[in-house]
């Protein structure tokens, strides 16, 4: 694992994606939802963590609509997830890097949302280690203690 301060330095030297965890879930609605379609009794989430070498985690949640295609996203996001591993966080550059290689097959549709959730879980990422950076900054400046000063209230 990387150190907070050598990993994160005003933006240019962002962590590395260390892993992406995808955990599709049901979730029982206290009050139904009903809509144009029907009444949703569940709520389908697909609940994404992107894991970085700084020791940071970045969540987002993408909501299905429906359970039928809370299977294909996941598994979407899985396969995409894998292709991220060792990659700067960088979330433009990654989301951009993502359209060109899907170009032919177009992303509209279920890529989209699989992208969309990825994107948000990187940029999610991203903040915690800046500011976990920028806090590490301003507290070894003021009292000289290190990192593991300040992960011990992250967990």
């Amino acid at each position: 694992m990387t150190s907070l301060s050598s990993s994160i330095t005003e933006s240019t030297n962002p962590p590395e994606i260390v892993g992406i965890r995808v955990r599709p879930v049901v979730a029982p609605l206290n009050t139904p939802l009903r809509t144009a379609s029907g009444v949703m009794e569940s709520a389908p989430l697909i609940l994404i963590d992107v894991e970085t070498a700084a020791g940071v985690t970045g969540s987002a949640y993408i909501f299905t609509y429906t359970p039928i295609v809370l299977p294909a996203i996941a598994r979407l996001l899985d396969d995409v997830g894998r292709t991220l591993t060792g990659k700067p966080l960088a979330p433009a550059s990654l989301t951009e890097a993502l359209r060109k290689r899907f170009v032919l097959l177009g992303t509209p549709g279920l890529l989209d949302i699989a992208l969309a959730g990825r994107h948000g879980a990187v940029g999610r990422s991203r903040a915690v280690a800046e500011a976990a950076a920028g806090a590490f900054a301003r507290r070894k400046s003021t009292t000289g203690q290190g990192v593991s000063q300040l992960r011990h209230g992250w967990s």
